[in-house]
């Protein structure tokens, strides 16, 4: 039977504690020693918990999720970080995923770090990087929180209701108009930063601005926790996210929005930063409108959740597609059908455009997953890239 033991990084510490993992609400712990029938228990950081799986590299070292592997297989060199997919321990190579036991068995891997400690490791799209589950980027930000869509698939809603420092509010028409925040600095509850103190109100935490300057270059996903570019987002809110991304100029940042008109818009006023490193996304999930202007911006499409089949004509003068599936458990989900999926791979596939499939098509196109990168975003997470 395997052995059940967790691992985490203690609240505010970079300090790793092993041991048993408990849960109170969005909070976790984790228990180790006993003395006089009393544990040890201390708070740890959700979003760095891992568990062990029962194995060991062949210098003896126990292997937890997270982990970054190194082997080789048929005369090439792999390196990958250790996920559970599907009920399997794999290691994640981004082309391959190996069940970990057979690399252990028969390519003698051996754990090389971590991805929490060792994110440049494991660059472009071999594995998670840095500390965000979303695959194709290195690191997310979120200067800006909160939208108002009311999308019924949303994630980021679910989050930040979990996780909000207040009760979360049905919005009616006068609270949708007039809930926006500005904070200079966070609010603490329960001792900790709230990370969406107002829930899913739209809120500018302008303490976050500078969070990434002086850190090594990677590609970050701006605002993964809102739409920077809704109609309700003032204009200063963008102005002011744009001059932190000119302060840190080594990083490539990434945006996403249900609204691209409003590029087109800023564009049309100057406003719109045609720097390099800028990337304007538009979040397609069935026909709808999108973001293309030449090669006067870098642009792609994030068509996720999939909901329908794709027109060939949406993909063209973009340089890069991201193909995701509905995650959660929502009533009236929808699961993408595979000949969509390869409708959209092969039309990208005839215009030379790089395809990046999401682990959520893992059930429905198999392994290996095509997870592709533009040419501008190759090497981050390792320092690589830009730099000025």
């Amino acid at each position: 039977m395997r052995e059940i033991l967790f691992r985490a990084k203690r609240l505010g510490t970079e300090k790793w504690i092993h041991g048993y993992l408990f849960r109170c609400w969005e909070r976790a712990y984790i228990a180790w020693g006993m003395s006089n029938d009393v544990a040890d228990i201390k708070e740890v950081a959700p979003e760095t918990v891992c568990q062990y799986t029962g194995l060991t590299d062949k210098n003896g070292r126990k292997i937890f999720e997270g982990d970054i592997l190194s082997f080789s297989a048929y005369g090439e060199n792999y390196k990958g970080d250790i996920r559970l997919i599907k009920g399997n321990f794999t290691i994640w190579c981004g082309k391959c995923a190996p069940f970990l036991d057979d690399a252990l068995e028969k390519h003698s891997a051996i754990v090389i770090g971590n991805i929490f400690d060792n994110p440049e490791l494991v660059k472009g799209g071999s594995g998670r990087m840095n500390k965000t589950k979303i695959d194709w980027c290195d690191s997310t930000w979120n200067p800006v929180t909160g939208c108002l869509y009311g999308c019924g698939y949303c994630y980021a809603r679910g989050i930040a209701t979990r996780f909000g420092g207040t009760d979360s509010e049905v919005y009616d028409e006068e609270y949708r108009l007039c809930a926006k925040h500005e904070l200079d600095k966070p609010l603490m509850m329960n001792g900790r930063k709230a990370p969406y103190p107002y829930g899913f109100a739209p809120t500018l935490h302008r303490y976050r601005l500078d969070d990434y300057i002086g850190k090594k270059g990677r590609n970050i996903f701006v605002c993964s926790m809102a739409d920077l570019f809704g109609d309700w987002v003032p204009d200063n809110w963008i102005e002011e996210v744009f001059a932190a991304c000119e302060k840190a100029p080594q990083h490539n940042y990434l945006f996403l929005t249900k609204k691209p008109a409003r590029y087109a818009e800023m564009s049309e006023k100057g406003t719109l930063k045609s720097s390099d490193n800028m990337w304007y996304g538009s979040t397609v999930t069935s026909v709808e409108e999108y973001f293309s202007s030449g090669r006067t911006y870098n642009t792609f499409l994030s068509i996720e959740p999939m909901l329908s089949s794709i027109f060939p004509s949406i993909i063209d003068g973009v340089k890069w597609v991201i193909i995701g599936a509905e995650t959660g458990r929502r009533k009236d989900k929808v699961t993408p059908k595979k000949e969509w999926i390869v409708r959209v791979t092969e039309d990208c596939k005839g215009r030379n455009i790089p395809v990046f499939m999401k682990s959520s098509l893992a059930g429905i196109w198999g392994e290996p997953l095509i997870q592709e990168f533009p040419e501008e975003l190759k090497g981050q997470g390792t320092g690589e890239g830009v730099t000025k």
